[in-house]
């Protein structure tokens, strides 16, 4: 009897400890469930009030921003307002009745012509002038050099650069005795050289270091067609690009270039870019050449692609074609580049163009765009390959 109470007394024990075994590890499994979901509920709430804050944080640095650019315009006013009141250097057109030109046997109607333009080329200056300086203001007195944003500053340097090319010229042919033209001339090589670090060297008050690789010949330097003193004797219809009399002037000289060519044509001028596309296309450059047109130095600059010859225009927009020569040597560059520009030889400025890094320079005047660019630029190619190969140029 007794040893049956105990076999039951440890049967109860046993299944007592049974259930309550099983009812801890249930309740220890409902209490985890409830951390997780209570973890899961924190979570989503942080995550909540993380969003809340990024949207406000998001709003405040708008409103930063707003109020920064209100801050500038305001500081700009002021300076252009403290600018017309002290000027930074004061430059005065001397009048167009006193101009005293150095070129000779001018018309008077051709005096008046060149009275306007210098008339014309000043104004467009000091409007430039008076836009630089109030910048220049700012940046002295606030010390904020990030104030002139990346296309603004594009901008300036595809404006200043024009200007000082357009006033270069007139000291040359027109006024060279005409101080102020000469100060405006020092004033732009200043703001450019300010403006960006590539110009530096560029004008001959400062002077270029000449290349290494290669001396300067400007024999080399200018590429010409052989041919191109028959073009004028032409018959008319040879003067049609894609004309059969075209392709029999052009083929001979495009089967001599290299296969393949790659090049990059950096330009704005809409004409430029679609002549230059027809002549691809019909075989003008050779088997299997191709182009491709940038239309600012920025846009080449940013891409990857790698091109056998770069032919850049100098006013080109983004900086011009003297910077781009200049960042394309610096980032490793090691391939032709040539100008094609409507400055004639004695105004480009070859020496300069030489020692930034352009290897060579095509004369395109109207003559060239119009009518025989198609023969002249295949030609030209040629030119600068055939020296390479001879004098074992680098590029």
């Amino acid at each position: 009897m007794i040893n049956t109470i105990k076999t039951t007394l440890l049967f109860c024990l046993g299944l007592c400890i049974c259930i309550g075994t099983q009812a801890y590890a249930q309740g220890k499994k409902e209490i985890s469930k409830n951390l997780v979901r209570k973890l899961t509920k924190e979570q989503v709430d942080a995550k909540r009030i993380q969003s809340v804050l990024w949207q406000k944080a998001k709003v405040t640095r708008s409103e930063r921003k707003i109020k920064k650019n209100m801050r500038l315009q305001a500081a700009l006013q002021a300076a252009k307002n403290h600018h017309n009141l002290t000027p930074i250097v004061s430059i005065v057109p001397t009048p167009k009745d006193q101009l005293k030109f150095n070129a000779y046997r001018l018309t008077p109607s051709q005096i008046q012509a060149q009275a306007d333009r210098y008339e014309a080329l000043m104004k467009e200056f000091l409007e430039f002038k008076r836009n630089w300086d109030s910048r220049k203001f700012y940046l002295q007195l606030y010390k904020d050099f990030n104030a002139i944003e990346p296309m603004e500053r594009k901008q300036l340097l595809r404006e200043g650069g024009i200007l000082v090319s357009n006033i270069k010229h007139q000291l040359d042919f027109m006024l060279k005795d005409d101080a102020p033209l000469q100060q405006a001339y020092v004033y732009l090589v200043d703001v450019l050289e300010e403006l960006e670090p590539a110009y530096f060297g560029m004008f001959e008050k400062k002077g270029a270091e000449p290349r290494s690789d290669r001396p300067y010949v400007p024999e080399q330097f200018f590429l010409k067609d052989p041919a191109q003193a028959q073009w004028r004797e032409m018959q008319w219809e040879d003067y049609q690009p894609l004309s059969s009399g075209a392709r029999e002037l052009v083929m001979p000289v495009a089967q001599q270039l290299p296969k393949n060519l790659h090049i990059a044509l950096v330009n704005d001028h809409p004409g430029m870019i679609g002549s230059v596309k027809n002549w691809v296309a019909a075989g003008y450059f050779g088997e299997g050449a191709s182009v491709e047109i940038f239309q600012t130095a920025d846009a080449l600059l940013q891409t990857k692609k790698d091109f056998d010859v770069i032919v850049t225009d100098l006013l080109v927009p983004g900086g011009g074609g003297q910077y781009l020569a200049y960042h394309l040597r610096k980032n490793g560059y090691e391939k032709p580049i040539l100008a094609l520009s409507e400055y004639r030889e004695e105004d480009c400025r070859a020496p300069e163009l030489f020692n930034v890094g352009i290897d060579g320079y095509i004369y395109a005047d109207d003559f060239f765009r119009n009518y025989i660019g198609y023969r002249l630029l295949p030609a030209s190619l040629k030119t600068y390959f055939e020296l390479k190969a001879q004098n074992g140029w680098k590029h």
